[in-house]
């Protein structure tokens, strides 16, 4: 006789109850699937600090520079941003006094004054001069004397023994001039007069210097009297290496 459900049809044959239940085993491979799988509750008591680094990690650790691929050659390969080339390059406002290649120049930038008739430096128009160099160079002169009557000598003075020729033409009036050719240091021929006194005239000193020594290539002045010879400032000199 059928089963009767609650007064109601009887339940076919094949059919399970409303209500009815099964174990895990029942399902293919629910066992072994939720037993690889956590609570959705769970926590992570367990920690990977052999294998990763926690989200909020610093790198507070350092490497040497032969860890890392190249860097040790590719720095080697870098100047410091501090870096200059003064090795290699010469200050734009460099000249070539001594030997250098010139012109090099200088101006007297005082006036300079003798009541001698012994020469003295004209200090400021000078240049450091290297032995077995050759140079070219010439002084323009600007001078004065206190009165008509006294003139003004000029020379030049080098390291000692120098190889040294120069041309000095010194102006008497607007039109007429004194030559002088000179072979030797400290050589020169005062002038007689000057048409005007305390007047600014231009004398130019032509020459060619080959020193046997290093030192000093000067001129030098001074007055055919006691009267004040004087060279002004502005004066000027340039040096060449030839």
């Amino acid at each position: 006789m059928p089963e009767l459900i609650a007064g109601v049809w009887p339940i076919p044959a094949g059919m399970a109850v409303e209500g009815h239940g099964h174990t895990q085993a029942d399902v293919t491979n629910l066992a072994t699937d939720l037993a690889a799988k956590s609570e959705t509750s769970h926590s992570h008591t367990h920690n990977h600090d052999t294998e990763y680094s926690v989200l909020s990690h610093s790198h507070s650790h350092s490497h040497a520079q032969s860890e890392v691929t190249n860097l040790v050659s590719d720095l080697a390969g870098k100047a410091a941003s501090a870096h200059n080339h003064d090795a290699t390059y010469s200050a734009l406002g460099h000249t070539h006094a001594g030997g250098g290649g010139g012109p090099a120049t200088v101006r007297l930038t005082a006036d300079a004054t003798n009541s001698t008739t012994a020469l003295a430096d004209a200090t400021g128009l000078s240049f450091a001069v290297s032995a077995g160099a050759f140079y070219a160079f010439q002084f323009l002169v600007m001078f004065q004397t206190e009165g008509t009557a006294s003139g003004i000598k000029l020379a030049a003075n080098a390291p000692a023994n120098s190889y040294i020729v120069y041309n000095i033409s010194t102006p008497l009036t607007a039109t007429t001039a004194t030559l002088s050719n000179r072979r030797a240091v400290n050589t020169g021929a005062a002038t007689a007069s000057i048409d005007a006194a305390n007047a600014n005239t231009l004398a130019v000193f032509d020459g060619l210097l080959a020193p046997t020594a290093a030192g000093t290539l000067i001129l030098r002045f001074a007055s055919e009297t006691t009267t004040i010879a004087r060279i002004k400032a502005g004066s000027a000199g340039v040096l060449y290496t030839l």
